[in-house]
């Protein structure tokens, strides 16, 4: 068990590819998320749902 476990190699994907490393992601400055109670009646949902759906692109291959 020890003789295969030492075969073992940690690379990262673009290491073991043989390519450049991509380029580090922005820092995302979260906003703060809600209370259960203030889930119910806050009107910041929007804001926080506008914030995520930045994240979350459309399928363009999925009829609208």
């Amino acid at each position: 068990m020890k003789k295969i476990q030492a075969g073992y190699k940690v690379k990262t994907l673009s290491q073991f590819l043989g390519r450049r490393a991509p380029q580090a992601t922005p820092v995302v400055d979260f906003v703060k998320p809600l209370s259960a109670d203030e889930e119910k009646t806050s009107l910041q949902f929007f804001n926080i749902l506008n914030f995520v759906l930045q994240f979350c692109p459309t399928n363009p291959t999925r009829p609208s």
